[in-house]
């Protein structure tokens, strides 16, 4: 008993290392191995390269791998797509040690794999969350980047590279468009075509060189050649060269030169100094002018001189001055006091040199000239406002006092001043501003107000429902003729109040929220859908100047949706063709391919790119519920090798019930987007699957053993289950399992006789039996077809035809007479004992009720069934394929002498549960019975003749 427990054990250790690990190893195991080996279909050249010619789906779970035993650089050919599931690849080696190349997807597993391999990809990469790859990455589509992954190697992308939070690249990028997550690192130069650096965490470790724009949120470790319009509200350690109208931020340097290619001039180059100021000033208050030095003719680039500067106004023999220091990273501010009213002319003395001679910048025209006066307006506003939300901008009318040389209020009661707007960025208004629903005009032309002055400051309440950079400038005429003059110092930055994100009516499921899982299908996941934002007023209206500024501003997609349904986790959305501006007057950008790459119901997150119009605040929006998003197709494979085990000893007769193992039929259901990535959120109202297989078949294979084919008959009474990652698991594969199959069994035809064989069942699920409810199916890829599934043949059992042969027995009426059988099977000559059946039972149900199992009686003293008795016998094993010596089966008579005669034993087998043990028997019994199935057997209680046990009798005299 001791050895038995020893052996269960070492069976359950075995059983459980193979349900959660798998390792396969290459060259070696290509084209051979067992069922469940996914490089069983390719082959190995001998020479250095395994070929797969189809789709290579590794296994699920967890901890499997692929181990690489080879000297030399082994290449790994496959001709469709390649599915990690939950399998690595060379964790215990090096990149040089495999090379793949996948003709189709590659489609790592959502849990994360480990790949040591350099690797090229002629369709897409669409990577699940924690995906490790180390070597280089060639790949001819799109590369989709999930979060917490990782690559130590350069990578080129044909197509798009997107890549979630926590990503990062040891090496060099060199891809088409680029959008970067949040809290990515990237350890190299990255080159491409539009790149957008969307993470405030973002680090690029090296240069940027885009042949299109860059948006940088984030932070540049060097520098950034484009030849398009960078936006950069992060931070470039190094220069920018990028055309004019970028936003060049805090980058060391800025210019636009030699067609945006190699660096900025070097500082102490200036070209020469610009004085910029607005054309008025007030002569009791002091005036703030800008001085820039410039590198470039278009000042796009300034000197980080740290000279010293004289700003001189002159008119005539009056000059008054202002002084100070360059402080080595730009333009300077400067506050000029001139006392006395007059047009004077700005000059500037610097201890630096520059080539040219300096200029001056009033509103975008080199002038000069700067009108002081001792009256005038001081207009103040807030630098942000919202579309369409009032603001108040006050006008403060001043002189100066004779005495004090001090500003004094100037107006106070009721008064009427001319009001002007202008539009700054963009330059040309497509709205204009509103004072109490009256518009305010475009400059050079004005509008008259009325308004209260109290201590010469008046409060006007405006709205602009456009978004925009706008200013604002007063004008007066009082009864002594002076003109009061004003504009503000400042920009107006007034922002869109929101983003409306809008896609297909059929998308907004708002009227389902009471259970979303019930709203039609959307789209598949992956699947390409139309997007829009749009910015609007807080009247939602849109705001038509949006996207005429300079530099264009735009919005961002936040790639992590908010998951209304199901809840907790996701995927991402992808943008394969970046937001295009619809055209002025729209404010809106939009794509035609964007995509969700799970199953649910999402709302969608907009805001403005780099979290700042303007340099102001951010702009926000959400979408409607959307979707129902749902599965593009399933992959379903087996998670073991499915097997029977003998129904009895070590065989299963033909006719009797097949038994399955523990290793039963079940199958990985994996449900995946259009580009083959795994989805999790295929579970709660979601999971649509239903495991009928009740249009399941079997069709014996000669592959086995090389015979057959022989009929299966008697499956379809079990059922199918979900036994692993239910409806409600957070994961979205799952498996369905057949863990009985009542009644499965080898035809058995008493007729026809068949040799001992092994079992070889093929198992086929028709498509329909493999589709959920909303028509998702098992295919190779999204554009494929719905297929059925044929499971590797279940083995493990011989069969052998067998029959029960009742034999005849003769003896004494006044006697117990011991009936006698035999089971036989066919072993391919003819019938021959069976002495491997030491398991069917027999018992004294073989011999009741009487009148049943004994028939046609021959008897001159009136012998009948009633008249016969069955010794008592309970359910005994054969051994041998008989009955065992010690526990016949005896039939004795009710009377004490007993009577004569003959009958048949007729053993119906459907009444004992042996029916596969039928035969076709022929005149075996008297009177002939021609077919029967049933076997039968003549049975004679004789007259007794005397004591036959008595061999010498001798009289004895006394």
């Amino acid at each position: 008993m001791r050895m038995i427990k020893w052996f269960v054990l070492v069976v359950v250790v075995i059983f459980v290392g193979s349900a959660t690990a798998a390792t396969y190893t290459i060259p070696q195991q290509a084209g051979s191995g067992p069922g469940n080996n996914p490089f069983r279909n390719c082959s190995f050249n001998g020479i250095d390269t395994v070929s797969c010619p189809s789709n290579l789906n590794l296994p699920n779970g967890n901890n499997n791998d692929v181990e690489v035993d080879f000297a030399g650089t082994l290449i790994l050919q496959i001709s469709g797509d390649l599915s990690l599931g939950g399998t690595d690849i060379n964790v215990a080696g090096v990149p040089a040690d495999i090379t793949i190349t996948v003709a189709g997807n590659l489609n790592p597993g959502n849990s994360g794999n480990i790949i040591n391999a350099n690797i090229t990809v002629s369709g897409n990469i669409n990577s699940g969350n924690n995906t490790n790859y180390n070597g280089g990455l060639v790949v001819s589509g799109n590369l989709n980047l999930g979060n917490n992954s990782n690559i130590d190697g350069d990578v080129v992308v044909s197509g798009t590279l997107n890549t979630g939070t926590n990503v990062t690249v040891n090496g060099n990028i060199d891809a088409g468009n680029i959008n970067f997550g949040q809290n990515n690192e990237v350890n190299g130069d990255v080159q491409g075509d539009n790149i957008n650096i969307n993470g405030g965490n973002t680090v690029i470790n090296g240069s940027i060189d885009a042949e299109g724009t860059v948006n940088n949120n984030g932070t540049v470790n060097g520098n950034i050649n484009a030849d398009g319009t960078v936006n950069n509200n992060g931070t470039v350690d190094g220069y920018i060269n990028a055309p004019e109208g970028s936003n060049y931020g805090d980058a060391g340097q800025s210019c636009d030169v030699n067609d945006n290619e190699g660096g900025c001039f070097e500082g102490g180059g200036l070209d020469r100094f610009e004085i910029v100021h607005d054309g008025n000033g007030l002569t009791c208050l002091a005036e703030s002018i800008t001085i820039r030095p410039c590198e470039d003719a278009a000042c796009s680039t300034l000197g980080d001189n740290t000279g010293t500067f004289t700003l001189t106004a002159t008119q005539g023999a009056n000059q008054f001055t202002a002084s100070g220091s360059f402080p080595g990273t730009g333009a300077v501010t400067v506050n000029l006091s001139v006392p006395l009213p007059q047009t004077y002319t700005l000059s500037l003395t610097t201890s630096d040199t520059a080539t040219n001679p300096t200029t001056c910048d009033l509103g975008g025209s080199n002038n000069c000239q700067i009108a002081f006066t001792d009256t005038g307006f001081i207009l103040n506003a807030p630098t942000a406002a919202q579309a369409g939300v009032g603001f108040n901008l006050t006008v403060q009318a001043v002189r100066t006092d004779n005495n004090t040389g001090a500003c004094a209020a100037a107006l106070d009661g009721n008064q009427t001043i001319q009001l002007g707007m202008e539009c700054t960025n963009p330059t040309a208004c497509l709205e204009q501003v509103t004072s109490g629903g009256d518009p305010i005009a475009e400059l050079p032309t004005f509008t008259t107000l009325n308004t209260t002055f109290s201590g010469g400051i008046a409060t006007i309440p405006l709205t602009y429902p456009d978004a925009g950079a706008i200013n604002f400038s007063a004008q007066k005429t009082v009864a002594t003729n002076a003109t009061l003059l004003g504009s503000l110092d400042d920009d107006v930055i007034v922002r869109p109040y929101a983003f409306v994100i809008s896609t297909e009516g059929i998308a907004d499921v708002s009227a389902f929220s009471a259970d979303y899982s019930v709203a039609p299908k959307y789209k598949m996941a992956g699947e390409n859908f139309p997007l829009a934002i749009t910015a609007v007023n807080f009247q939602g209206v849109e705001t038509p100047n949006y996207g005429n500024e300079l530099p264009q501003q735009m919005p961002q997609l936040n790639l992590t949706p908010n998951y209304v349904a199901p809840t907790g986790a996701g995927g991402v959305i992808t943008l394969d063709t970046a937001l295009a501006f619809e055209g002025s007057g729209t404010a809106t950008f939009s794509t035609t391919e964007a995509r969700y790459s799970d199953i649910g119901v999402i709302e969608i997150f907009a805001s403005q790119m780099g979290n700042s119009y303007l340099g102001s605040a951010d702009v926000t929006g959400t979408s409607v519920p959307t979707g129902r998003f749902y599965p593009a197709y399933f992959t379903a494979g087996e998670v073991v090798q499915p097997t029977f085990i003998n129904a009895q000893d070590d065989f299963t007769y033909v006719g009797q019930p097949l038994v399955l193992s523990s290793d039963f039929p079940e199958l990985l259901f994996v449900p995946r987007s259009v580009q083959g990535t795994p989805i999790t959120n295929y579970r709660d109202g979601f999971f649509k699957y239903t495991p009928d297989w009740s249009l399941r078949s079997y069709a014996h294979s000669t592959g086995c053993d090389a015979q057959g084919p022989f009929a299966l008959t008697g499956f379809g009474a079990s059922s199918a289950t979900i036994n692993s990652g239910t409806d409600t698991d957070v994961d979205g594969e799952f498996i369905a399992s057949l863990t009985t199959e009542a009644g499965l069994m080898y035809a058995q035809d008493p007729a026809v006789y068949s040799a001992p064989f092994q079992a070889c069942a093929e198992l086929t699920l028709p498509a329909a039996s493999l589709t959920d409810s909303d028509d998702v199916c098992v295919k190779t890829s999204a554009a494929g077809s719905c297929l059925s599934y044929v499971f590797t043949p279940l083995q493990g059992t011989e069969l052998l035809d067998g029959r029960l042969r009742l034999l005849p027995s003769y003896g004494p009426a006044n006697d117990t007479l011991e009936l006698d059988f035999t089971i036989e099977y066919f072993d391919g000559a003819g019938f021959v004992n069976n002495i491997r059946d030491d398991s069917t039972l027999y018992s004294d149900a073989w011999l009741q009720p009487e009148a049943t199992r004994f028939q046609n009686f021959v008897s001159d003293e009136s012998l009948t069934a009633t008249d016969l008795e069955a010794q008592a016998l309970v359910a005994t094993a054969m051994n041998d394929g008989t009955a065992t010596t010690s526990e016949p089966l005896l039939l004795g008579q009710t009377a004490v002498e007993g009577l004569s005669g003959t009958f048949d034993w007729v053993l119906n087998l459907n009444d004992i549960g042996l029916p596969w043990l039928q035969f076709n028997w022929d005149d075996d019994c008297s009177p002939a019975i021609s077919p029967e199935l049933n076997p039968c057997a003549p049975i004679e209680f004789g007259v007794f003749r005397g004591n036959d046990r008595i061999i010498y009798q001798r009289e004895l005299g006394w």
